[in-house]
């Protein structure tokens, strides 16, 4: 009962402070600021997410594969598709790494994944069209539904 009662406390006092935040946030700003974009984002920026993204693709699709503990069971067509886009994804990460920047290659110990080369301008591409969606007015217009909108802009 106890515990109900500081967890219904916790959100009025939540819900109190961020309509005020809120409200003020838009008092003090103009139309100019709200509307602002995001900055464009480095290639190391680019190398390091994409990488990250395909460092985690990889490894779900071999431990499926594996039949490793805690990952479903796939029949033998998924299976059979799971190995080729396995193939596909181990195809676009940067097996000579000797051209990064010192800043990445000093990061990387040999075990960092990065994207090839020349994926960088389309993730640039992708980056481009959800900056030009991702704006204070949109999350405004989109609250619920934010992160969709922001995935159609970049499928459209």
């Amino acid at each position: 009962m106890v515990h109900a009662v500081i967890s219904l406390v916790h959100e009025l006092v939540y819900t109190c402070v961020h309509s005020h935040i809120q409200g003020r946030k838009l008092s003090d700003t103009t139309l100019d600021t709200r509307t602002s974009r995001l900055c464009t984002e480095s290639d190391e920026t680019l190398y390091r997410y994409c990488g990250a993204a395909l460092h985690r693709m990889i490894k779900l699709r071999s431990e499926t594969l594996q039949h490793k503990k805690g990952r479903g069971r796939v029949s033998r067509e998924r299976m059979g598709i799971m190995e080729l886009e396995l193939d596909l994804l181990q195809d676009l990460t940067m097996e000579d790494k000797s051209s990064l920047s010192p800043g990445l290659q000093n990061s990387d110990e040999g075990n960092l994944v990065f994207p090839r080369t020349e994926l960088i301008p389309f993730l640039r591409h992708v980056d481009e069209n959800v900056r030009e969606f991702t704006c204070d007015s949109n999350l405004k217009r989109f609250p619920r539904k934010f992160l969709e909108m922001c995935r159609s802009s970049v499928l459209n």
